[in-house]
């Protein structure tokens, strides 16, 4: 994955022209991962009975070859329980495949299928930030029940109802003699005149006037602000104590946090949060509330009152790590295919964005499915990682499509955690955030990590999407590339792209 807004390694930008997707197909790796079962020596006599270490039955995803039928993949599924494999969840929307529990030699035979892309272990993947106990920070209030963002006055138009028509009345009519006949033997008796009955006005109503309601603010400013808020309002240091951010907040949007769930009661969300998928429904595992903090943390700095960059947007949460920040591969698929399905059956809702502040090692499935989330329309933000290496090592922060994003601190240095390289798009605060916590309804936590700053550019693309600006993943993409503030961040290895996440105030 190259840099964006600048030349790559590659000669050229990740994003295309705006309007433009690239196929997913093409992207999408042509090598078949085989997985090949071991050549054992003989086994001794007393063991003979015993299956081999190699054919004890492990956990697997299989991805077939992109297709716009569901038919093969529930046709190899299928074909693999009639074969004795146990097959798990079956993928439709975000891919196709599904995970399959069997031997390594049936899933050397499955990788060569001729309708089968890659068979590949069901890897482990982990939330991509640490979090103390959770406790009301230093140097920053608990945050109060009513937002306190202060929207610049607009004055409603005044509007002064007509006065009521002042009835005139119409003037009598002159009564018209009648016409004298012709002459005759007997004269005929002089005519009476007949009293003319004025006319009664009918009164006109006087018009019910409307107010018109006051145009939205144009901005919002919320003072005082975190510090994570404070930074991405302004291109150069040092903090105003501010946040000024577009007055439509992202109302409109969808926001899907792909993580631990989210503490939907917290008072940072005032209704707005709701728990759409859990992965982990065994004991000790919360249900879909969140169990660990990360989710809640995440999705507050998107979209919470206080501490969140988009503060109207509605936020989904998609379970997929357990109470100790712990994924995998199958279960994380499982939750992409649910977001898909769930963001195609409902068109009315608006535009979307997806976060995942997760990661783990290089996998064919897990890229797969986020290019095609993209190609259905939703923006995609994934933390770097927090190893300090190159971010093109993991998945699905490798993902050209996706908008991968690196941690800075207070002081604009990229912290020594944060992973690197041209596969990252962007960097935005990611060290001491404070931000919602799991537990209670105003539970706060400080945290780091590329996790907490993943969500930061999330909040910015539902932004420039309910602003209008921006229509695709694509346009949203350049967008906040084309805004950035360049060459700003220090300790930033080479080839990595210099540029700082900012939010216009407008459009």
């Amino acid at each position: 994955m190259g840099p964006v807004g600048a030349p790559s390694a590659r000669g050229r930008s990740r994003w295309p022209s705006i309007g433009r997707m690239t196929a997913m197909t093409s992207l999408l790796p042509a090598a078949v991962l085989l997985v090949a079962a071991a050549v054992l020596p003989p086994p001794h006599p007393a063991s003979a009975a015993a299956p081999a270490a190699e054919d004890a039955p492990a956990s697997y995803v299989v991805m077939l070859k992109d297709t716009t039928s569901r038919a093969p993949t529930r046709a190899l599924a299928a074909e693999a329980a009639r074969a004795g494999d146990a097959v798990g969840a079956v993928y439709d929307a975000a891919l196709n495949g599904f995970a399959v529990r069997t031997t390594a030699a049936r899933a050397a035979a499955l990788a060569a299928d001729p309708r089968v892309a890659s068979v590949e272990p069901d890897a482990p993947f982990r939330i991509s930030g640490s979090a103390p106990a959770p406790e009301p920070p230093a140097g920053f209030p608990q945050p109060p029940a009513v937002p306190v963002s202060v929207p610049a006055p607009t004055p409603a138009p005044v509007l002064t109802p007509a006065p009521a028509p002042v009835p005139v009345p119409a003037p009598a009519p002159v009564p018209v003699p009648a016409p004298v006949p012709a002459p005759v033997l007997t004269p005929a008796p002089d005519p009476v005149p007949v009293p003319a009955v004025p006319a009664v006005p009918v009164p006109v109503p006087a018009p019910v006037l409307t107010p018109a309601p006051a145009p939205a603010p144009a901005a919002l400013t919320q003072r005082p602000a975190p510090w994570a808020l404070d930074r991405i309002d302004q291109r150069e240091l040092p903090l105003d104590g501010s946040y000024t951010y577009s007055g439509n907040k992202g109302q409109g949007v969808t926001v899907y946090v792909v993580d631990t769930g989210i503490n939907t009661l917290h008072q940072e969300f005032g209704g707005r949060a709701r728990n759409g998928y859990n992965g982990y429904n065994g004991l000790f595992q919360g249900g879909a509330q969140d169990c660990n903090g990360h989710g809640t943390h995440v999705a507050a700095t998107i979209g919470g009152a206080t501490y969140g960059v988009a503060k109207g947007v509605s936020l989904v949460g998609v379970k997929v790590a357990d109470c100790r920040g712990d994924g995998s591969l199958s279960v994380i698929l499982r939750g992409l295919d649910w977001m898909v399905k769930d963001h195609l059956r409902n068109p009315a809702r608006g535009p979307a964005v997806a976060n995942m502040s997760m990661g783990g090692t290089r996998s064919h499935s897990m890229d797969a499915a986020v290019i095609r989330a993209v190609a259905y329309g939703i923006t995609f933000t994934v933390a770097a990682g927090n190893e300090a290496r190159d971010a093109c090592a993991g998945s699905p922060a490798a993902v050209p499509q996706a908008l991968t994003v690196g941690a800075t601190d207070d002081a604009d240095r990229r912290p020594r955690f944060s992973n690197h390289g041209r596969c990252v798009d962007i960097s935005a605060p990611g060290q001491s955030v404070v931000s919602a916590w799991k537990g209670s309804p105003t539970a706060l936590a400080r945290a780091s990590g590329t996790s907490m700053a993943a969500p930061h550019v999330a909040g910015a693309a539902a932004l420039l999407l309910a602003d209008g600006r921006a229509g695709t993943p694509a346009e949203v993409g350049r967008l906040l590339v084309l805004d950035a503030v360049p060459d700003r961040i220090t300790n930033l290895p080479a080839g990595t792209p210099n540029l700082l996440l900012h939010v216009p105030a407008a459009p």
